[in-house]
C-alpha cells in the first residue's frame, strides 16, 4: 500500500472507532476484508488512527480527509499539497477520487485540548492534564520483588532505564515504533511483567505489613495487581474474584510463570471474609488515555454517571466479604473526582466504621522519593502532568468493626 493508500485507509476505518471500537481491533477487522494490507501496513494504518484520536480538535475535530492528510502532515513535517497531489495521482481510481473530492487542509491550532469540551473542567489541572494526555506513554515493565533480576545491564542494553518512584519498574519510550512484549530476549521469560509505575506503587502502598493475611483481589480481571501484591508477600494467601470470570483465564498462567503459589480463583461471589480487600472498580479509564487515546472520544456523561452507580453496587457487594479491623482498598485508573474522592465520601457516609490510612505516612515509611501533587485528603492520585505516569487513585480504609 502506498502512503496515500493508509491516510485513506484510516479516514474510512475511524467511524468504527467512533461507535466504540478500540483502535486494534477496528484495523485488525478492517484488514480481515483486506487481505492485501500486509502487517507493516496496518502498523501504519494504526499509527494514523492513534494520531487522528489524538490530535483531531487541533485541526478541526472532524473525521473528513483533509483533516488526516493535515495531522498527517503536520506530524511528519511533510506539505500537505504534495500528499494531496500524490493521492490524486494514485493508480487506484477510488484512491484518486477521494484525494480529488477532498476539502480545504485545515490549519494547526495549538490552543486546542483535544478532548470533549464537557470533560475539560474534570480534570485534577483542566487544560494542563488534557494537555498531558498527548504525549505518548512510555513502555513501562517490572521486575517480581520476590525474585529480582539478577542481571540489570541486559536491561539497559535494550534501552530501558529504572523508574524514577518504583524500585521495580523499567521504562523506555517507545521512539515511534509498536512494541510487543515478545520482543523481549528468551533469557527474560517469567521475569518480567508489563505494569506502569502507578499501579507498581499502588501495590507497594497496599501492601500487607504482616505475615498470614487473607486478600481477596474483587476486580481481578487479568490479576496484574494481585500477582504484585503477592510477589511482595508471598507468605500472605491470594484470592481472586471477577464478575466476569472469562477475564481471569490468564491469572494461573502468570502466577505459574512468576513462580508463585496460584491463588484461590472463585468462580462465584466468595462467602468467606479477608483481611484486605483491593476494589479496583470498573471506570472511565482517563488516566490511561494516553495508551488508549481514542477511549476520550467514546466515553459520554451518561457512561460516566453509569460508572458512578456501578462502583457503588460493587463497594456494597465487597465490603460484606471484609473481615472486622480488615482494609479495603479501593482504587481506580481514572482521573476524575466523581470516580475517585467523591466516592470515598459517600463510602464514609454509607460506612462511618471505615476510617481512612492515610497514604502520606505509607509513602514515607516505604522512604520513596518525595512526591508533590500528589495527595487528595488521605488518599494518591497520581498523574500524567505531574508524575509522568498513568493516572491512578488509590485510598485505603481500615475497618473499626471487632
Amino acid at each position: 500500500m502506498t502512503p496515500a493508500a493508509h491516510i485513506l485507509a484510516a479516514h474510512e476505518i475511524w467511524p468504527r472507532i467512533s461507535q466504540g471500537q478500540l483502535i486494534t481491533s477496528a484495523v485488525r477487522s478492517w484488514a480481515a476484508q483486506h487481505r492485501f494490507a500486509g502487517s507493516r501496513d496496518r502498523r501504519i494504518i494504526g499509527s494514523h488512527l492513534f494520531d487522528i484520536a489524538r490530535w483531531r480538535c487541533s485541526f478541526g475535530a472532524s473525521d473528513d480527509l483533509a483533516m488526516v492528510i493535515a495531522i498527517h502532515a503536520h506530524l511528519t513535517d511533510q506539505n500537505p499539497e504534495e500528499i494531496v497531489s500524490m493521492g490524486c495521482g494514485h493508480r487506484l481510481p477510488h484512491v484518486a477520487q477521494a484525494f480529488q473530492q477532498c476539502g480545504e487542509i485545515p490549519v494547526f491550532q495549538g490552543h486546542v485540548t483535544n478532548v470533549p469540551d464537557w470533560m475539560l473542567p474534570l480534570f485534577p489541572a483542566g487544560k494542563k492534564t488534557a494537555q498531558a494526555l498527548q504525549d505518548r506513554a512510555s513502555i513501562t515493565l517490572r521486575e517480581h520483588p520476590h525474585n529480582p533480576l539478577k542481571n540489570k545491564n541486559i536491561m539497559k542494553s535494550l534501552g530501558f532505564e529504572r523508574t524514577f518512584y518504583s524500585p521495580f519498574g523499567w521504562q523506555k519510550n517507545h521512539e515511534g515504533q509498536s512494541w510487543k512484549f515478545s520482543d523481549l530476549p528468551s533469557e527474560l521469560e517469567g521475569l518480567l511483567e508489563v505494569q506502569d509505575e502507578s499501579s507498581q506503587l499502588a501495590c507497594l502502598l497496599a501492601k500487607p505489613d504482616r505475615s498470614g493475611l487473607s486478600i481477596l483481589d474483587f476486580c481481578a480481571g487479568g490479576g496484574g495487581k494481585g500477582l504484585l501484591l503477592n510477589s511482595l508477600r508471598p507468605d500472605c494467601s491470594m484470592s481472586a474474584f471477577d464478575a466476569d470470570p472469562s477475564r481471569m483465564h490468564d491469572i494461573a498462567l502468570r502466577f505459574r510463570r512468576a513462580g508463585l503459589v496460584l491463588p484461590h480463583i472463585c468462580s462465584s461471589k466468595p462467602k468467606e471474609s479477608y483481611d484486605i480487600v483491593w476494589v479496583d472498580v470498573p471506570c472511565s479509564g482517563s488516566g490511561t488515555w494516553r495508551r488508549q487515546p481514542e477511549r476520550r472520544w467514546q466515553l459520554s456523561k451518561d457512561d460516566l454517571n453509569n460508572f458512578v452507580h456501578k462502583q457503588r453496587d460493587i463497594i456494597h457487594s465487597a465490603i460484606k466479604c471484609l473481615a472486622p479491623r480488615g482494609q479495603l482498598i479501593y482504587s481506580t485508573c481514572s482521573l476524575f473526582s466523581s470516580e475517585n474522592q467523591d466516592q470515598i465520601s459517600w463510602l464514609l457516609k454509607q460506612y462511618p466504621y471505615l476510617e481512612p490510612i492515610d497514604i502520606r505516612l505509607k509513602w514515607a515509611d516505604l522512604k520513596l522519593p518525595p512526591i508533590a501533587q500528589g495527595y487528595v485528603g488521605s488518599a494518591l492520585q497520581l498523574t500524567p502532568e505531574e508524575h509522568k505516569m498513568d493516572g491512578f487513585f488509590l485510598s485505603i480504609l481500615q475497618s473499626n468493626l471487632g
